[in-house]
């Protein structure tokens, strides 16, 4: 074994004076540099490092992560091998320990007062940064009176908001009653409205009412007339009869009276039927003003009726309307989800597909991971045999045992990621001796070791 377990190139560690400059804020430090001595103690390789001063502190105070790389092998500086004549082949060969230590006390001390002269430039550094900062203060401002200014708008604000919203509730309560006015009106218009048609139907009524007193009270006055010339003749004829008129004659008269009873049965027969017609005319005219009475209520109730029919038509014909408005809605809406039931048709089918081919996928890097794990088992079965023979090779001598024992123990890594995995596959738990799982992925791999018998 060349060296001790811990790796000493600059690569795997990928050190530099910016890790340093990480633990002083920012700043670069001076790049560390290691002395590595490597002693053999019963035959085993041990190494002993002194770190030089960086990053304004002595090395042996650092973490871990800041400790350079320690060189190491033929290309360092000093050998790794023991410190004996018999490392000579190595590297240079250290004669007087001593002599050594002490140059390395010298240059030790030599970085303890770059440090303390860092040390003081940096205090320097700070003064006058405090001092900058201080001249470049800027006086806070002071914001009391724009907040009462604020405090007073803010406050003006919601007294006109409050007054604002009172406004319009009472423009509101004013639209309401001017529209309850406005029912009100309308309906003392149609009222109004009914009332005219009834009071021009009773003035026709009274007209027609006038014309057959009139065309009554004429024949009354022509009957009357006739009983005047009746009651004159009566008069003449009786006045006639009253005068003594002496005739003799031997033949027999006319019978005179007979015949005005006879002329005054017949008139008075006549007036009592005029009686009776004028009667009955005026009974007929009670009669056709009750039926009149009695048409008008019916022509109010039809028409009252006629007007329920047409609230009740109109309501039908907007029900139908709605009725028209709910079907093609339904229509419409199953036409859609004849749509959508397509589209998920093919998404479910879409999904299938795609299902599918993750889990042929997955087969796949199933069959390749398995492939893969042969291959490593194959490998390390056959490094080991290799190893094996090469530490046997090598008993003669224990640097030749040791290099075997290091080809013997080599071992491989390898992870694999699945970066989108399916949703009701669970990724494996990490288990010893496998890698752990990377989120948003799912780890398809193993870490083969050592082979051991």
């Amino acid at each position: 074994m060349s060296c001790s377990a811990h790796s000493c190139s600059a690569s795997q560690r990928n050190f530099s004076s910016r890790s340093c400059a990480s633990l002083l804020g920012g700043k670069r430090a001076p790049r560390c540099t290691a002395f590595s001595l490597c002693r053999s103690t019963s035959g085993r390789p041990t190494r002993s490092s002194i770190c030089n001063p960086c990053c304004n502190r002595p090395g042996i105070c650092l973490p871990r992560p800041c400790l350079p790389p320690v060189p190491c092998g033929p290309c360092g500086s000093f050998p790794c091998g023991p410190l004996t004549s018999a490392a000579a082949p190595c590297g240079v060969l250290l004669t007087n320990e001593k002599q050594t230590m002490q140059d390395l006390n010298d240059r030790l001390s030599g970085y303890l007062d770059k440090v303390r002269y860092l040390e003081a430039t940096n205090l320097e550094l700070e003064c006058k940064i405090k001092e900058f900062r201080a001249n470049k203060c800027i006086a806070e401002r002071e914001w009391d009176p724009c907040l009462s200014g604020i405090e007073s708008l803010m406050y003006q604000i919601e007294e006109a908001s409050v007054e604002n919203s009172q406004l319009v509730l009472a423009i509101d309560n004013a639209r309401l009653t001017a529209e309850d006015f406005r029912t009100k009106w309308e309906i003392e218009v149609s009222l109004r409205e009914d009332l005219e048609i009834d009071i021009q139907d009773l003035r026709n009524l009274a007209n027609e009412y006038c014309e057959c007193r009139n065309t009554v009270a004429c024949e009354i006055n022509v009957l009357e007339d006739e009983i005047c010339h009746l009651k004159n003749s009566h008069r003449e004829v009786w006045y006639a009869n009253s005068t003594l008129n002496v005739d003799i004659d031997h033949t027999p008269g006319v019978d005179l009276a007979g015949i005005i009873n006879d002329i005054r049965t017949q008139y008075e027969t006549m007036i009592a039927s005029t009686h009776y017609e004028l009667d009955a005319a005026q009974a007929s005219a009670h009669q056709s003003a009750c039926n009149l009475e009695a048409v008008k209520t019916e022509a109010n109730n039809l028409r009252y009726e006629f007007q329920a029919l047409e609230v009740e038509a109109e309501s039908l014909r907007s029900n139908c309307i709605l009725e028209e408005n709910l079907h093609e809605t339904e229509a419409r809406l199953n036409l859609e989800i004849s749509n959508l039931a397509q589209i998920i048709s093919i998404l479910e089918a879409d999904y299938a597909d795609v299902r599918s081919n993750i889990e042929r996928q997955i087969r796949e890097y199933e069959s390749l991971l398995n492939v893969k794990m042969q291959l490593e088992m194959e490998i390390c079965w056959g490094g080991g045999g290799g190893g094996g023979g090469g530490g046997g090779g090598g008993g003669g001598g224990g640097g030749g045992g040791g290099g075997g024992g290091g080809g013997g123990g080599g071992g491989s890594q390898f992870e694999i990621f699945d970066p989108t995995p399916p949703p009701d596959i669970r990724p494996p738990t990490a288990k010893k001796g496998v890698g752990v799982t990377p989120p948003m992925g799912r780890m398809v791999g193993c870490r083969i070791g050592r082979c051991t018998f």
